[in-house]
């Protein structure tokens, strides 16, 4: 593969490889390359690629600095942690996941190696995990917003909201886990829905809605980096009143009903049938958990019936070798068989029939076509 942007991984008894790139031109120096975001003057040489690709010393490769590599469709670099893909030493790409389940990944494994040797039944647990990882980053700067509703000019319109203060402590006392029993996990997903429409929408226009549908964790991360970077232009006045309005926005409509719901109560994974049917399946996990399960929960300022996921992680598998070098896989993935999906809602891996023993010991029909 000459182009593109690429994650290849391989590994057999013997080794472990890793490709992160396909050929990468090179546009020059960071201060002397024309800045690519509008349109270029095709007679100026300079905007012209000089046919330079860089050479691989230059790209990442494995050099024996930890004992694991890992992907998650993030950035290889961290170019775009600052969502600004043009001030880098060279320009690589911009559309890539959000960084949060990769980050999960390197606290994770070098903590089970360490203490090793890493299971399978680790690594399983490890594919189920639903962590939130943008919570940590979002939930302080509300708390603190909570605190100061009754001393801060900004916030008097809610000094007499107890409610608020109630879900804050909800919040607060959360453990991070997008459960199908967390009420927490629905009402922090619906709050950063609202606060990302209440920041961005009329600084994004129509993009803004194009996002949400298809990859709307990128709305959390462009959140994220208004608020830790104090970017002026999308905040538009008081970062506090806008996380604190959010909170308001998501409780009414979580609350409008009567009881607060759990996010098992919200969230489906919507899987498609080769026959255009659909089934949904009641699951945890969010966009940024490694178990991940991307949704949108809000039309507009209404809450849709279902956050449906209709990408996911459908198909898990952790290898081993054994003495011989051959692979042995345990997997789990949804109808792959007709009881399948508690399984793979549970996260209950079966092995795979590698042998020919293997598969006749295992059989449980045959099926004869006869032209």
């Amino acid at each position: 593969m000459h182009a593109g942007m690429q994650n290849w991984m391989g590994a057999s008894a013997d080794g472990w490889r890793y490709l992160s790139h396909g050929d990468v031109p090179d546009r020059g120096p960071l201060g002397e390359r024309p800045e690519a975001y509008q349109v270029l003057d095709a007679s100026d040489p300079s905007t012209l690629w000089t046919d330079a690709i860089l050479p691989d010393a230059r790209l990442p490769y494995l050099d024996g600095s930890q004992p694991f590599m890992s992907s998650a469709n993030n950035d290889p670099w961290g170019h775009t942690a600052d969502d600004d893909p043009l001030n880098d030493a060279f320009y690589y790409g911009s559309f890539f996941a959000p960084g949060f389940r990769a980050l999960r990944l390197s606290q994770a494994l070098p903590a089970q190696i360490a203490a090793g040797p890493v299971t399978i039944e680790q690594t399983q647990q490890l594919q189920m995990e639903v962590d939130n990882q943008m919570a940590a980053r979002l939930l302080p700067g509300l708390m603190l917003a909570i605190d100061a509703i009754a001393t801060d000019p900004d916030l008097a319109e809610w000094r007499d909201r107890p409610d608020l203060i109630e879900a804050a402590a909800t919040l607060s006392g959360w453990d991070t886990r997008a459960t199908t029993d967390s009420q927490p996990a629905a009402l922090f997903k619906i709050w950063w829905e609202f606060l990302a429409r209440n920041m961005l929408l009329d600084d994004m226009g129509p993009l803004y809605e194009a996002i949400a549908e298809e990859q709307p964790i990128y709305l959390g991360k462009f959140v994220l980096l208004a608020l830790e970077l104090e970017e002026e232009e999308l905040l538009d006045g008081s970062p506090a009143a806008l996380m604190v309005q959010s909170l308001s926005d998501a409780l009414g409509v979580l609350t409008a009903d009567g009881e607060a719901p759990t996010w098992g109560d919200l969230h489906r994974a919507r899987l498609r049938r080769p026959d255009n049917t659909v089934r949904d399946l009641v699951t945890g996990g969010d966009g940024t958990t490694l178990n991940v399960a991307q949704s949108r929960c809000l039309d507009g300022d209404v809450l849709r019936d279902v956050c449906a996921s209709r990408v996911g992680a459908v198909y898990r598998m952790v290898t081993h070798f054994d003495d011989a070098g051959r692979p042995i896989m345990d997997f789990n993935c949804p109808a792959c068989r007709p009881d399948g999906d508690p399984d793979w809602i549970d996260g209950v891996y079966r092995r795979l029939r590698f042998t020919r023993d293997e598969v006749d010991a295992n059989t449980v029909q045959t099926v004869i076509i006869d032209p």
